[in-house]
């Protein structure tokens, strides 16, 4: 009895034990099924959290570049979460239970489609075969899953980098990375999910999966500065008609898919030209630098004084992803429509980009920010009043003016009366007082000048010397605020309203009439000859007929 027995346990034992092992054969993404038996009541309630990590070069330690599955436990460690990432999901196969393995059917047309020739609806295919359609694939090769039939798009991750799939069926899904921030060079791989899928353990089932994919992330940036005889500055003052030379470095983000296109613009305020034919591009910063060429890798066009760079598709094919640095120089010119004093004029700057797979309206903009300000130009003027007797404004007297150790200047005469330093045709050296007795020079540069009288009116006499004018910046001023001086004392500059503060220099000259001398070539003067010719004729005269008589 007890030898009958033992040979009746052996093959149950043995057919527990197959049983056992069917229960360990693969799922994809797991190294073996579980033991357990999937709870049926969990359909229709499983879920997909994603929490989305980024950075330079950040990979967790434990995943596979681009993705990780498991519980929240497993979160990797030293990524920054990134937010505004959008993901779109797609149930492509049923889980089937075929010669003893979990392998899967596949329900979507779509996803055949694209997966080609040896893919096809209602077959069953092995974890292993579904698998290798996606190895190698990028986000940018599935971006077309925004179109399927039955797809979900999560909502975008929070400031946590978390959004969530839920309310899912069992099934096997595939996982696209679909929209992600601009400053993303590398985004994640797509990914097929089983739900459930067993643990890393092997001894259970996961009805909500935690995915952790990873971006590599870069940063844009921007600035904008004046390059002088003195090195680079953010505040710059000169004359009218002096030309300021622009440089502007920028870090431009080049995302996995490449650009479409990529533009620097300058907008200039109504008193900035800027010149289109001076525009030079260089790929890289500093002495490493090299020059683009003009029309072929990129091109300059100017409209109502903007001025716009675009970058071609023959240069932009050749960046990789990544960051990528250029800079771009030109120049400008400070033209009579310039305000006086620390107001200043700015003309802002700004690069967009388009990417690749994006339409050509998703447009993401780089300004320049708190940290890389525009820089500003300054300018300022002379405010000469002519006084004569008991305060009498004085017009038609005239001045030149020359800055210390360089030639008489010339002037541009506007329509609103004030003088401007001007090279063109037409420019005059003369500049005349008007009704009020006043001469308005607009458009200067700190430093010294000489006025010196050369006409004045009837009776009053020419200034001895010229007068000294003296336009001093404010060491360290950041605000373009300067002081003056006039024939070497201080004098306290007028502002032109609201912030148009130290603006002009004020200088009075206040005349007396001379001695009463006749004019000459008048009336009078003749007179007077007349009188002394008369005189000594008649003296000559009495002067001979006396000396008849004495003879």
């Amino acid at each position: 009895m007890e030898r009958k027995f033992r040979f009746t346990i052996i093959p149950v034992a043995i057919t527990f034990f197959i049983l056992i092992l069917l229960s360990y054969l693969p799922v994809l993404g797991a190294a073996a099924s579980p033991p357990s038996t999937i709870d049926d009541s969990m359909k229709g309630r499983c879920s997909m959290t994603i929490t989305k990590y980024g950075g330079d070069g950040y990979t967790p330690s434990n995943a596979a570049p681009g993705t990780l599955t498991g519980t929240t436990a497993d979160a990797p460690t030293g990524g920054d979460p990134l937010a505004n990432v959008i993901f779109t999901t797609q149930k492509v196969a049923d889980l089937v239970q075929e010669d003893n393995a979990l392998q899967y059917k596949v329900t979507s047309s779509d996803f055949a489609n694209w997966a080609g020739a040896g893919i096809t609806v209602g077959e069953v295919y092995p974890s292993a075969t579904l698998q290798a359609l996606i190895n190698g694939k990028k986000a940018g090769d599935l971006q077309d899953i925004s179109n399927w039939t039955g797809h979900i798009d999560s909502e975008p991750t929070n400031a946590n980098g978390q959004t969530a799939f839920s309310n899912l069926d069992f099934g096997l899904y595939i996982v696209v990375e679909t929209d992600y921030p601009s400053n993303v060079t590398q985004n994640a791989l797509p990914v097929l999910i089983s739900l459930p899928m067993s643990n890393q353990n092997g001894d259970g089932w996961l009805y909500q999966i935690s995915l952790y994919p990873k971006n590599t992330t870069a940063l844009t940036e921007l600035d904008k500065r004046i390059l002088t005889d003195h090195g680079i500055t953010k505040n710059y003052a000169v004359s009218i008609g002096d030309t300021i030379n622009y440089e502007v470095p920028f870090t431009a983000i080049v995302p996995a898919e490449g650009l479409i296109s990529l533009t620097i613009r300058d907008t200039p305020d109504m008193a900035l030209n800027l010149d289109p034919q001076s525009v030079k591009v260089y790929r890289g910063h500093g002495d490493g630098k090299t020059e683009l060429t003009r029309d072929t890798d990129y091109s300059v066009t100017s409209d109502g004084g903007k001025l716009a760079i675009d970058l071609k598709s023959t240069h932009l094919n050749t960046l990789t992803a990544g960051t990528q640095d250029y800079t771009v120089t030109y120049t400008g010119v400070l033209n009579d429509q310039a305000v006086m004093g620390q107001k200043g004029h700015t003309n802002t700057v700004a690069f967009d980009y388009v990417k690749k797979g994006d339409p050509p309206t998703k447009v993401t903009t780089v300004n320049l920010d708190d940290a890389h300000p525009s820089p500003k130009v300054y300018t300022y003027g002379i405010q000469l009043s002519k006084l004569g007797d008991n305060g009498a404004k004085l017009q038609d007297v005239t001045f030149t003016c020359h800055r210390d150790g360089q030639p008489t200047m010339t002037f541009y005469h506007n329509l609103s009366g004030a003088y401007s330093p001007s090279t063109a045709a037409g420019a005059q050296e003369s500049l005349s007082t008007n009704a009020n007795g006043q001469i308005n020079i607009r458009g200067l540069a700190p430093g010294t000048y000489y006025l010196t009288e050369t006409k004045t009116n009837t009776g009053y006499q020419l200034l001895k010397n010229p007068v000294k004018v003296e336009i001093i910046p404010v060491e360290n001023s950041l605000s373009g605020a300067v002081t003056a001086k006039v024939s070497d004392k201080a004098v306290t500059m007028l502002d032109e309203g609201g912030d148009n503060t130290t603006a002009l220099v004020p200088l009075t000259i206040q005349n007396n009439r001379g001695f009463n001398m006749p004019a000459t070539g008048s009336a009078g003067t003749i007179t007077m000859v007349l009188l002394g010719i008369t005189l000594v004729a008649g003296a000559t005269i009495l002067l001979i007929i006396w000396k008849k008589k004495q003879v």
